[in-house]
């Protein structure tokens, strides 16, 4: 982080705060080309294994390794938009190397400390490009790990949800379309280490 522009965000930090498992770390950049270079030169240095896909490059050492990711799907130049664009409360808060100052620095959500002191998610409706379904898939993660939802938001992520459906005017006589296959196709999971992990359990 000391040598490249990395922004170090998400879960992690959560994690770490909140004193819970630690599952991998995220980094965001500015370029695709240039969060693939950054795998590139961790891979030349210490070898492991690389996984590309749409959402990013997913680097791990060895087996029992903390495994790294470099996001694609969203690229930024800036700590500030990146925090605006997370779509819960809790997942607000970056670190970054500040070469001016030459030290750390961070940022976070104001509700950031008070949402995971009460193990609370907060949907935040950003404004990004966005699976229909991503949102539900990670509000469902964060209930298996005990936070709560109030009924408003998790409203806000299935209107989210409801957006990318086809056009049914009429849902009790509607024939041409399978709305429950329709909703399925929706649930996308975008986190990469949710299948690599798998295969290398």
């Amino acid at each position: 982080m000391k040598e490249e522009p990395l922004i170090l965000a998400g879960g992690f930090i959560r994690a770490c705060v909140a004193n819970e498992t630690v599952t991998d770390a995220d980094f965001f950049g500015h370029s695709t080309s240039f969060l693939e270079s950054c795998v590139d030169t961790l891979h030349k240095k210490h070898g492991g294994k690389v996984h590309k896909t749409q959402n990013a490059f997913t680097y791990r050492m060895e087996k029992g390794c903390l495994p790294v990711q470099f996001i694609t799907r969203w690229l930024y130049t800036n700590p500030e938009k990146l925090l605006k664009e997370f779509d819960f409360t809790v997942a607000k808060a970056a670190v970054w190397w500040d070469s001016d100052s030459g030290k750390f620095l961070s940022a976070c959500d104001s509700r950031f400390y008070p949402d995971l002191a009460a193990k609370r998610v907060v949907y935040t409706r950003p404004v990004r490009h966005e699976d229909a379904g991503g949102s539900l898939l990670r509000v469902r993660k964060f209930l298996s790990r005990g936070y709560q939802i109030h009924i408003k938001d998790f409203a806000g992520v299935l209107a989210r949800l409801v957006q990318g459906l086809p056009d049914i005017k009429d849902w009790e006589t509607y024939s041409g379309v399978n709305i429950e296959d329709s909703i399925l196709k929706l649930l996308k999971e975008v986190d990469p280490w949710a299948f690599i992990g798998e295969e290398e359990e």
